[in-house]
């Protein structure tokens, strides 16, 4: 299969592509690229393509700042997305509109799939995957035979001590709320690394698109028995599934158990809105993240879901690199012990 780019793209495309996915990552959509742009100072831009088949398929990318070589982003953080199409995305249509895109020289693109998609891409010089493990909740059965049969004893009892020790969960949309869960994330992400950290900017402009009416931003706040808010969960309820974009907690808070809550209610939710999935994302190989979203009975999905798109340009630059490594590698007697042969593939830095 063979895929030729749409030179630039109007709107209405991505609108009537959207209508036509109800069930795509809310991480494709107009309102997702508004939220960015205001976070980031940056509009999307859309690489729109068409199949031989007839078939449309477009990809959103944000540009990154990185100088007069063009980087995109789609959608970034580990996010469920990959490609807008309004056929079945199987691996050849896939491969064909990647390989379309290597054909932009100077540019290189940074993609995280969607786990509900058939992506099992062939190998291809232009573009490398990295393999992640993705958890998935299936909700099929409803709540009760969920929390009955899915959630592990830890889990159930950890709700039970939330409860016991005044943690109260509710949905809130108010900017004083995003504002309180905008606090809770930057104090936890300081933990982990700058990459988790989100500009202030971002939560308000979810607190303005969470006021619109039909809006797919859902808020948990877990607050404690004086009404503080010490955890929560940032999510997005569209077509069949909740997905859970962010989370924080007050680490001071931990013996109150108000993760445990918090998710507790949005499983509780995602099924009383009638999703089939509850989407947890990647973990990062954090054992200890890995642990407790397996004690919700999530399940994980090992694939390729991290795919960067190199141009030819962009591909020539990576090449010179592992080149000079290698010769350096060489010169210093090296060679064998780590070093990438010239011209290997690797996800490595984009240039």
């Amino acid at each position: 299969m063979k895929a030729r780019r749409v030179p630039r793209p109007e709107p209405r495309y991505w609108e009537a592509l959207v209508a036509a996915s109800p069930d795509a990552s809310f991480f494709l959509t107009p309102e997702f690229a508004q939220i960015t742009e205001a976070a980031y100072g940056t509009p999307t831009e859309l690489f729109a393509f068409e199949c031989e088949d007839g078939a449309r398929v477009l990809l959103p990318a944000r540009r990154l700042a990185s100088g007069r070589l063009r980087t995109y982003v789609a959608p970034g953080g580990g996010l469920p997305g990959g490609l807008l199409s309004e056929a079945p995305l199987v691996p050849e249509r896939s491969a064909a509109v990647l390989h379309a895109l290597a054909k932009i020289r100077d540019a290189a693109f940074r993609l995280t799939l969607d786990p509900r998609e058939d992506l099992r891409l062939p190998p291809a010089p232009e573009r490398s995957l990295r393999t992640d493990r993705f958890f998935v909740l299936d909700l099929s059965g409803g709540f009760a035979r969920i929390e009955a049969e899915r959630f592990a004893k830890d889990f159930r009892e950890g709700c039970r001590r939330a409860a016991r020790r005044g943690v109260r969960v509710a949905l809130e949309r108010g900017r004083g709320a995003y504002e309180a869960f905008a606090r809770l994330h930057a104090a936890g992400s300081q933990v982990w690394d700058s990459e988790s950290q989100l500009p202030s900017a971002l939560f308000s402009a979810c607190a303005a698109q969470a006021a619109a009416p039909g809006t797919p931003l859902e808020l948990v706040l877990a607050r404690d028995g004086a009404g503080t808010p010490v955890a929560g969960i940032l999510g997005v309820r569209r077509g069949d599934t909740w997905t859970c974009w962010l989370a924080a907690m007050d680490r001071r808070a931990r013996p109150l158990a108000p993760s445990t809550a918090a998710y507790r209610f949005a499983v509780e939710r995602a099924c009383a809105a009638g999703a089939s999935r509850f989407l947890l994302g990647a973990s990062g190989g954090i054992a200890s993240v890995e642990a407790f979203k397996r004690s919700l009975g999530a399940q994980p999905i090992e694939f390729a879901l991290h795919v960067e798109v190199r141009g030819t340009l962009r591909e020539g630059l990576r090449r010179m690199r592992v080149f000079g490594r290698w010769v350096h590698d060489v010169a210093r007697g090296t060679r064998g012990r780590g070093a990438a042969p010239p011209g290997g593939a690797g996800l490595g830095g984009v240039a």
